[in-house]
């Protein structure tokens, strides 16, 4: 038999298992990221394959190990999965300093289920997944800065890099906020409804991005760059509007047809005589972009 005819058949052979596997629910789609855990054995592998290159034996041998070890540890990721899930979410309170005036917040998590919103009580409070995140807190200026970071665990596998989490962050309303996320895959909903917003970026992966702008908003940035998905922003109807995009942006839906449409941006009947702008800029490699005013 012809060697490459050969290896195509062992890897059709190992496919079909493995789609046989999972349509029976034995195993899941959990040994995808495993390969990215595992990666170095294929190189083993390959060396081995080039030693004994005239032993199909051997070589058959050690691509069927690699699946096996490789559907062995998706199951056991899974079972970390499963475990990990039963701890639930934490609380994570951030108390405030009375002098506080200005704050950053910067998020740096995975896939994700992501809601911001305001609270009165505290700096920061954050509703997050048991021992998957990192969080620090400083205060500058005298106590007039307060910069609160929080992040993913580095010692996330893959497997559990992707799998979407719940966060939830309410961020104290009296204070003049920059935001910056750096997000994988989410579904996100920033209520600004309440809080004072200078900058917010995003950058984000495929996913279902909601924003709803405020009366507390005054010439405010707002950056979004998301890989594909569709986004809602809910405006006032005092506030000026730019949404400015760049992308394959396949339809814009605005809440009348007085929007002045100029090259790549729109803008609302009031922009220039509002005295609340706020600018949007989007980039996005595919998508809807809806505005929607309340």
């Amino acid at each position: 038999m012809n060697k490459n005819n050969s290896s195509l058949g062992i890897f059709l052979v190992m496919l079909g298992g493995f789609l046989i596997l999972k349509n029976l629910n034995i195993i899941t789609w959990s040994i995808i990221p495993g390969i990215f855990d595992l990666w170095p054995i294929v190189l083993v592998i390959i060396g081995i394959n080039i030693i004994f290159n005239k032993n199909k034996m051997i070589n058959t041998i050690s691509w069927i190990l690699f699946f096996l070890i490789l559907v062995a540890y998706g199951y056991i990721q899974e079972e970390k999965y499963i475990n990990m899930n039963a701890m639930g979410n934490e609380s994570i309170i951030i108390e405030n300093k009375l002098d506080v005036e200005n704050g950053s917040l910067d998020l740096k998590l995975g896939a994700v289920n992501l809601d911001i919103d305001s609270t009165e009580s505290v700096l920061v409070k954050g509703y997050v997944p048991k021992g998957r995140v990192d969080y620090n807190v400083d205060f500058k200026n005298d106590n007039k800065r307060a910069i609160v970071s929080f992040e993913e665990n580095n010692n996330l596998n893959m497997y559990n890099r992707i799998r979407e989490k719940d966060y939830m962050f309410y961020i104290n309303e009296d204070i003049l906020w920059n935001i910056d996320a750096k997000i994988g895959a989410a579904n996100s909903k920033f209520d600004l409804s309440n809080l004072k917003v200078k900058d917010l970026n995003i950058d984000s992966g495929a996913g279902n991005f909601k924003l709803i702008l405020g009366d507390k908003l005054y010439n405010n940035n707002i950056n979004i760059n998301m890989g594909a998905g569709n986004i809602e922003i809910f405006t006032k109807e005092d506030l000026g509007l730019k949404v400015d995009f760049k992308g394959l942006v396949k339809d814009i839906e605005l809440p009348n047809s007085n929007w002045e449409k100029f090259d790549t941006y729109y803008l609302s009947p009031n922009y220039n005589t509002s005295q609340k702008k706020v600018n949007i800029d989007i980039k996005m490699g595919a998508g809807n972009i809806k505005v929607i005013e309340k």
